[in-house]
């Protein structure tokens, strides 16, 4: 039975990049059975995006489907992505950021992994530079296994090894995605910003209902070059959005903290608070849990340590 599966790709002022993501998805090889319906919003200053686009509409695969919408209203960052979600009619859907691309075998090994259990499948990543040489493949030490909310605090908090949190990454069931997305949006202050939603995104259905799977086999290549999104920017707010994420779906889920990842997350906390003393580009997000922020005194010590002898 064929399944159509929707890819969403919000853009501005990146059509190189978009041309090679675009380039990838007409050639995966889940379109020899299925179709793909590749919806993109461009909030670019020109009109070269839109040349390009209009160029693969010509050219792609015919079980493509390309739609494109110009949005000159971006006030936020978030924007194109809410446009981007009114569109899906299929049952599974992904976002992709534009500077990412597709393996060639990705959706048909996403698809061949979701089952009716699962409501969310995170693959590994290559991580690619502009000197292929420094490509790390597989990047993150992953197990092919159900992720548990213990793990996704543990890793994000830094008392295990990181996991991946790009939407490149993610295939989801649709009404999934609107679900965590709507969350996301009425909840997290630095879901404008584009952080933190990425996390809530992938990880929702970890904390409902224990329905998100890791797959160790890397489906996604993400870009690390100078205009990578990712590495533009500003971590420590990243970060901070990341752990108010996490509060919250511990929260709305009733996750209860070991007493390890409650004083991890009043750390970071603490740290924040005082970062935003000197940094205004924290701007109006605030963390609104009901954790009090803390120092952990350890990792003070071992900061000075390694800072100052």
């Amino acid at each position: 039975m064929a399944t159509d599966v929707s890819i969403l790709i919000p853009t501005k002022n990146r059509p190189v990049l978009l041309d090679r993501l675009l380039n990838s998805i007409n050639n995966q090889s889940f379109l020899d059975n299925n179709k793909i319906r590749c919806h993109i919003v461009d909030s670019s200053g020109d009109n070269k995006t839109k040349n390009m686009v209009n160029y693969w509409k010509n050219i792609s695969n015919n079980n493509l489907y390309i739609d494109y919408e110009f949005n000159e209203k971006d006030a936020q960052p978030i924007d194109n992505w809410v446009l981007l979600l009114n569109k899906i009619t299929t049952e599974y859907s992904k976002f992709m950021c534009d500077d990412d691309w597709l393996v060639a075998n990705a959706i048909d090994n996403f698809m061949k992994n979701m089952d009716k259990s699962l409501n969310c499948i995170i693959s590994n990543i290559n991580l690619c530079y502009e000197n292929r040489k420094d490509n790390v493949y597989n990047y993150y030490k992953l197990t092919t296994a159900i992720v548990e909310p213990k793990n996704v605090l543990d890793s994000f908090l830094g008392l295990k090894s990181s996991i991946p949190v790009t939407q490149s990454a993610s295939l989801l069931r649709s009404d999934s995605l609107k679900e965590a997305f709507v969350f996301s949006f009425k909840n997290l202050d630095c879901t404008n910003r584009l952080f933190g939603e990425d996390l809530t995104l992938n990880y929702f259905f970890a904390f409902k209902n224990n329905s998100v799977l890791h797959l160790n086999e890397s489906l996604v290549n993400s870009w690390a070059g100078k205009d990578s999104l990712t590495l533009n920017a500003n971590l420590s707010i990243l970060t901070y959005c990341n752990v108010m994420s996490l509060d919250l779906l511990a929260k709305k889920f009733n996750f209860k903290y070991s007493k390890e990842q409650k004083k991890a997350i009043q750390h970071f906390l603490f740290t924040n608070n005082l970062k935003r003393i000197f940094n205004k580009d924290y701007g109006d997000i605030r963390y609104s849990g009901s954790l009090n922020s803390f120092p952990s005194f350890r990792k003070l010590y071992h900061y000075s340590k390694r800072k100052f002898m």
